[in-house]
């Protein structure tokens, strides 16, 4: 066997060694769900989920295309690539 090996026990297992060693066992403890089954909890997730659903409907009601494929913006795009080739090919040329 190596020196420095490291070992790692799973959960289930661990949980038997334990359980083995005589540490209580966890039945009737409440568990990670709990809290979901109580009602104000539940009323609170659905306030929440109104609320953002009337913030999502504001924002879609208040939404505006943008300019982005117009003819200017086009040329615009287009002017500044041919001046980047021409600094391009005047630069090779000097080279």
């Amino acid at each position: 066997m190596a020196s420095g090996a490291v070992y790692t026990v799973s959960g289930t297992y661990r949980r038997k060694l334990e359980l083995r060693a005589g540490l209580p066992p966890h039945r009737g403890r409440p568990g990670k769900a709990t809290g979901y089954s109580l009602h104000a909890v539940r009323a609170a997730e659905r306030d929440r989920a109104a609320q953002a659903e009337a913030a999502y409907r504001t924002m879609v009601a208040a939404w505006q295309p943008t300019g982005h494929g117009g003819k200017r913006e086009r040329m615009a795009v287009t002017e500044s690539l041919s001046a980047r080739r021409q600094s391009h090919l005047k630069w090779r040329t000097l080279a």
